[in-house]
């Protein structure tokens, strides 16, 4: 089968049709551009991840085991068809299954976002899921956010 034609009328209009194809090609209109290029998987930005982890972290071991976990959640998939709500099912149900803390969640939160900010930098992906996914709520009786004098008072 050959190329498909289309009718423009006059020859000036047809050279003008045929410009506006071609650009519209460059520019990706044509053929979005997870059609242009091999889709990533998420195994490959988790360890550029594990990578990136390994060489700026003093001790990466424990976010090295957090991400095989995710890993685990997301094989086979690829990078860019995960959403906001399936990341949010994931760790709820995580959550529910293991007893996890909100601390817990939300370190796993941040290595998502890490991966998926590190892969958008990378070029690797378009957007991430992360955006529209708030932390939770840590109930810590931590120093964040009191001043000294507070703090000090609670030690008491």
């Amino acid at each position: 089968m050959g190329p498909r034609r289309e009718k423009a009328g006059t020859k000036g209009n047809a050279r003008d049709l045929y410009t506006k194809r071609k650009n519209e090609a460059l520019e990706g209109k044509k053929l979005p551009e997870k059609l242009r290029r091999a889709l990533v998987s998420f195994c490959e930005i988790a360890d550029d991840t594990v990578t990136y982890i390994k060489g700026r972290y003093s001790r990466p071991a424990d976010d090295v085991a957090r991400m095989e976990v995710l890993k685990g959640w997301f094989t086979g998939r690829a990078a860019e068809s995960i959403t906001a709500q399936e990341v949010e099912a994931r760790l709820s149900q995580a959550r529910e299954e293991n007893d996890w803390a909100s601390s817990t969640v939300n370190h796993h939160h941040t290595l998502l976002s890490l991966t998926y900010r590190l892969a958008i930098r990378n070029r690797k992906v378009k957007e991430g899921p992360m955006r529209g996914i708030r932390r939770r709520a840590e109930d810590n009786p931590s120093a964040a956010g009191r001043d000294a004098r507070s703090y000090a008072q609670s030690l008491q």
